[in-house]
């Protein structure tokens, strides 16, 4: 895991390195744990990847990838600035 960027109350921002390629990414994790199969954050989850997998503009970091282990869902975007205020 990579270092820390913003810390919101149900997932986390994170830049991490893909270590076969160095390429580097900004990283948003949901605690599996906070989620439940008919929870609503689930279904916005949903919502978001189905979206964020359309959307192309200039001034949105483009999701890269996205997986699931036992704890958490992961979301790789594009690196993008500390600086940047990510909205959710």
């Amino acid at each position: 895991m990579g270092r820390l960027l913003k810390l919101e109350h149900h997932f986390v921002y994170y830049e991490m390195t893909d270590l076969r390629n160095n390429n580097v990414y900004t990283a948003k994790i949901y605690p599996k744990k906070l989620l439940t199969k008919n929870d609503e954050r689930s279904k916005n989850i949903v919502t978001e990847i189905k979206c964020l997998k359309k959307l192309k503009h200039p001034n949105i970091a483009k999701l890269v990838y996205y997986f699931e282990d036992n704890e958490f869902v992961y979301l790789l975007f594009e690196r993008f600035p500390e600086k940047v205020i990510v909205y959710n």
